[in-house]
């Protein structure tokens, strides 16, 4: 009786040591973090700007992270387009996506409309120090009080006029072209100062209607035009580089409050760092791209850009309830 009681104590206690062993590989050990994986939505194609910040995203992340949170990317507006992704967002069904700023994110976000005054910035170097500095962290502030949370931006580029009909060199040659704009008021404003006919359609459907003569033309920085293929439908590309267009990088607060703090801290700082590996590369493919788009028959022209900055300087009153004087006057005394 004594030898089996031995032998159940000792049976009792490998027991009591297997359990253990199991608790501290499961879930809820301190030691082991759990994998999330992050759905990723934007309406680009697999070469457009926000595929490319997605993946050095994707990269950057899953890197740091060390393999314990992993992105699934969702392009060409698989989930939506996106203002249906913003909402998806806000609800929790996606993790994240990236938004254009002065159009989808500023439905939402109202002062986000700044971004998309025509000839707000100078060049490159002004828009860098914007974003990446105070003024665009105050932006993030007030996308945070929208049901999101704002993690940083990715570039999409100075934005270019495209047509079908004719070369573009004056503001005068834009009188009666109908022009797709994103469904902001600022430009419905800027087209008509110019004469042309604004017409709002999705960016998911934007090729469509410029093969189908829906509208005449349209407005995209060259890597867009180049990655969505419209220089088969607009010949013709002027470069009037009126507007730098930005994208908002937001995530769920639902999927932001299962990360640890740790994990927080490296999806902002990978959201960072693929934004400046982005627009390097984005900034060395430029002339590239303009002699390949040239080689498959764009026509490309250097427009009178002081007759268009003139002409459209009365586009920023559209926006003026929604974005402080004091606003605009900070991003132009950025040198």
């Amino acid at each position: 009786m004594r030898s089996k009681k031995i032998v159940l104590l000792l049976l009792s206690a490998l027991m009591v040591f297997a359990l253990a062993g199991c608790a501290g590989s499961g879930s809820g050990s301190k030691n082991t973090t759990k994998t999330i994986t992050l759905k990723f939505a934007h309406v680009g194609s697999l070469i457009h700007q926000d595929n490319i910040f997605a993946e050095d995203f994707k990269k950057q992340i899953e890197k740091d992270s060390k393999g314990s949170i992993k992105v699934k990317i969702y392009p060409n507006g698989t989930l939506g387009a996106e203002d249906v992704a913003i909402k998806g967002v806000q609800s929790g069904a996606i993790d994240m996506t990236e938004v254009t700023a002065d159009s989808s994110m500023a439905q939402v976000v109202p002062v986000m409309n700044v971004l998309g005054i025509p000839y707000l910035f100078r060049d490159r170097n002004q828009v860098y120090k914007v974003l990446d500095g105070k003024i665009g962290s105050d932006l993030l502030k007030e996308v945070d009080k929208h049901q999101l949370v704002g993690l940083g931006y990715s570039e999409v580029g100075f934005s270019n006029m495209t047509n079908s009909k004719k070369p573009i060199k004056t503001p005068s040659d834009m009188k009666g072209m109908k022009i797709r704009v994103q469904p902001a008021p600022i430009w419905n404003a800027f087209m008509k100062e110019l004469g042309a006919i604004p017409t709002a359609i999705s960016f998911t459907e934007l090729y469509s209607s410029l093969q189908q003569g829906v509208v005449d033309g349209e407005e995209n920085p060259i890597a867009t035009i180049n990655a969505m293929k419209f220089y088969e439908v607009n010949k013709y590309i002027s470069l009037t580089r009126h507007s730098y267009k930005a994208n908002v990088i937001v995530i769920s607060p639902q999927t932001w409050k299962k990360l640890t703090p740790d994990q927080q801290k490296l999806v902002k700082q990978a959201t960072k760092k693929a934004f400046v590996s982005q627009r390097d590369y984005l900034a060395k493919q430029e002339e590239k791209t303009l002699k390949d788009l040239k080689g498959k028959g764009a026509v490309i022209t250097t427009p009178d850009v002081a007759a268009f900055k003139k002409a459209t300087k009365g586009a920023a009153k559209e926006v003026a309830n929604k974005v402080p004087q004091s606003l605009i006057d900070q991003i132009n005394n950025v040198k």
